[in-house]
């Protein structure tokens, strides 16, 4: 129960703080533990057990925040899926994941108990009283394994989705190097435009700023005038943002009066940093970009802290209590890397072990120059 604790936390810590701004407008830590709260009871009156296995197929809201910290508090192991994905692809995922119970967006075109007999409730159902009734008569196939909160799911880009298993221990730690090495404090007012669905976003943005007894500004989708107006009124500290966001950010005239020197941090991952884009907002708004390397499996392991016009396309260098090397596969120096947030097996492929003696092997090729800074040349 470890996001549930967090919460927790940050609500006896400073209850009366903003914890998230979202499309419903502001939201405290101590109403977020009720709204929290109410909806496991709502859990318990639906008879959702804890051995089942829940997707949560839901964008950026406060519902998504909600019905995560809720899941987490009633135990039950949670299969995070992008709801952008083709719905033949969520089906796959959740057969993988062993999912007996999804809660999606509504537009995910799914019945609601599909041929493999997964349960699927759209948001436009969640508060639908004879929801008790239809659960209690589908057949509910997916089971909790091992001591595990979440699973995370890949992006897909190599081929098949795969999923990984993601402990208390996992979890912790990753919240843990995040906040002591880059130096997250009690007035953050962390922007992140990053679907919460992925390891990026969730870490460094969520679970990291509740942690941290930060303000979350977060969408389910990003816009220029949504953007600009929120930085305005909030003065963003941390943005957790993609290549494509800061583009976007750039080439947009609305933000030709911003000054971003305020911002502890301006976080890029999700897809390696381009030149043009790393150069352009430099041009712009006089500072530099911070790339972020990290995967499904570990989450952050490094960051860019101090990119100059050298070194502004490098992934810096590991996080506090994170061990990173190189190894030769096929004739190329490839990341590996060692720490307690590494994961250690795999959802799927089945029973698969991430590790191997206490390494992740990545195949994701480096070169590394004379000031042995780092740079991804793509994967092996």
């Amino acid at each position: 129960m470890i996001l549930y604790d967090l919460l927790v936390q940050g609500s006896k810590k400073n209850p009366n703080k903003i914890a998230i701004v979202c499309e419903k407008g502001e939201i405290t830590y101590s109403k977020l533990l009720i709204e929290v709260d109410l909806m496991h009871e709502r859990l318990k009156k639906m008879n959702i057990r804890n051995d089942i296995v829940i997707g949560l197929i839901l964008h950026n809201s406060l519902l998504f925040i909600v019905m995560l910290f809720a899941l987490n508090k009633n135990k039950n192991l949670v299969c995070l899926i992008n709801p952008d994905l083709y719905y033949v692809d969520v089906i796959k995922i959740c057969v993988n994941a062993n999912v007996g119970l999804a809660f999606s967006e509504n537009y995910i075109n799914i019945t609601n108990v599909n041929d493999d007999g997964i349960v699927f409730i759209k948001r436009k159902d969640f508060f639908v009283d004879d929801l008790e009734f239809n659960l209690q008569n589908s057949k509910i196939l997916g089971k909790q394994k091992g001591n595990y909160e979440l699973i995370q799911c890949s992006s897909g880009t190599t081929g098949e989705h795969k999923l990984v298993y993601r402990s208390k221990e996992n979890i912790k730690n990753d919240i843990n190097n995040i906040v002591s090495d880059l130096n997250y404090g009690d007035n953050e007012k962390i922007f992140c435009c990053t679907p919460m669905n992925h390891g990026y976003g969730l870490t460094m943005g969520l679970l990291a700023g509740i942690y941290s007894n930060s303000t979350i500004i977060t969408y389910r989708y990003f816009s220029i005038n949504s953007f600009v107006n929120n930085y305005q009124k909030y003065i963003f500290t941390i943005i957790i943002g993609t290549p494509e966001i800061y583009s976007l950010i750039t080439n947009s005239s609305l933000t030709d009066q911003l000054d971003f020197y305020s911002c502890k941090w301006l976080f890029c991952s999700s897809e390696p940093l381009n030149s043009c884009t790393a150069k352009d907002f430099k041009k712009k708004f006089g500072v530099w970009l911070n790339q972020v390397y990290g995967m499904m499996e570990a989450s952050t392991v490094s960051v860019n802290k101090f990119p100059n016009e050298y070194n502004y396309l490098s992934i810096g260098q590991p996080l506090c209590n994170i061990s990173m090397d190189y190894y030769n596969y096929n004739g190329k120096k490839c990341i590996k890397v060692k720490g307690l947030n590494v994961s250690e097996e795999y959802a799927y492929p089945n029973s698969t072990k991430v590790l191997v003696n206490n390494w992740l092997y990545t195949k994701d090729i480096i070169t590394i120059d004379s000031n042995n800074n780092i740079y991804l040349n793509g994967r092996s």
